[in-house]
């Protein structure tokens, strides 16, 4: 399914081409010709009800003037965020569902409630910030043709995934460029443009595609067809450079010993039971069994601390003190993950 992704804002494009633009007079005089119209309803609700038995006496349909009027005048903007909004929140529901579902993991209900609740409105929040670089797009929109427009579309959207790297709540996987990680062959060229380059790419050949779908002319479309095609098929030539074991950048050039610590559980599904102390003791445990004064290098778990962790927080010095003294003691490096990450000093003075 990720390789859908290079077509999946294609519709979204498409829909803002279709949604018609308010007028002058409905920008000006929309709002007191709504309440107008609003009071006149109210007021004359009696004749509704007889125009409405008449005309279905005809057989005919029949609309009340402010709701025709008021499907009228709903701002082009107004109709692209909803749709927008909307494809952006299943896009999210689609990709971090575990996070609200991790609340059935909780033993107390106010926890997992908690969780549940932050879990929903992060996938409420995230959508109408990626509906900001559509948004942007659509007034630029009133100062470009329709064609143009499109490609300023592209450094919109990765200016937002720039921010939205570089706040506190940030969601890399729902990066365009990330949609791809499952598909290595397709994304070797990041080693030079990082997944900024990826989303990049995915963008303009969504703009490309939209303008093939758009324009009418065989002669037009074909000159679109080979830009998209070399697009698609461009990575996949590169990476019979990229990934030739005769590269420099692949040439061995020493060895590590290294030792990897699994335990037998998969972190998105299923959670220790023991308290973190127990946990930590068992993997130093194993960490220390026979062969440790060879190796260079330990992986731990992702969760191997269950808890935040935070550079002023003593429960972290508590639970990490047994791994650090491990890395002292053998000068070994030790490569883990936290469950949540908060900057911690440069260094750590030895445990005593």
């Amino acid at each position: 399914m990720g390789p859908l992704v290079y077509v999946a804002l294609v519709p979204l494009l498409l829909v803002i081409d279709q949604t018609p633009e308010r007028t002058f007079e409905d920008r000006f005089w929309g709002f007191f010709k709504a309440v107008l119209l609003t009071g006149l309803r109210l007021v004359l609700w009696p004749l509704r009800v007889l125009i409405a038995v008449l005309q279905h006496r005809k057989g005919q349909a029949w609309i009340w003037p402010p709701v025709r009027y008021r499907r009228k005048i709903i701002s082009r903007y107004a109709q692209v965020f909803r749709y927008g909004f909307t494809a952006f929140v299943i896009w999210n529901l689609a990709t971090t569902y575990w996070l609200p579902l991790n609340a059935l993991n909780f033993e107390e209900p106010a926890a997992g409630l908690a969780h549940l609740g932050a879990g929903l409105t992060a996938c409420l929040v995230n959508p109408f910030l990626m509906t900001l670089p559509l948004y942007l797009f659509l007034r630029l929109r009133h100062y470009l043709p329709p064609f143009p427009a499109a490609y300023f579309l592209i450094p919109l959207w990765l200016v937002f995934e720039w921010l939205h790297f570089r706040w506190p709540l940030a969601w890399p996987w729902l990066s365009l460029g990330h949609s791809l990680t499952d598909f290595p062959s397709l994304i070797q060229y990041a080693e030079w443009t990082g997944v900024g380059g990826i989303s990049a790419l995915i963008l303009l050949i969504n703009v490309l595609v939209y303008r093939f779908i758009s324009v009418s002319g065989r002669l037009h479309r074909l000159w679109l067809a080979i830009p998209i095609l070399g697009l698609l098929a461009g990575p996949l030539l590169l990476n019979r450079w990229l990934l030739s074991p005769d590269r420099p950048l692949l040439q061995a050039v020493g060895h590590l010993a290294v030792r990897m610590v699994q335990p037998n559980l998969d972190p998105e599904t299923a959670r220790p039971q023991a308290p973190p102390a127990r946990q930590v003791a068992a993997l130093e445990r194993q960490i220390r069994r026979p062969g440790l004064d060879s190796l260079d290098l330990v992986i731990l778990p992702e969760r191997v601390l269950p808890r935040g962790t935070e550079a002023a927080c003593l429960e972290l010095s508590l639970q990490a003190r047994p791994l650090r003294g491990v890395v002292y003691e053998a000068s070994i490096s030790l490569l883990s993950g936290f469950t949540e990450i908060l900057p911690l000093p440069d260094s750590l003075p030895p445990p005593s």
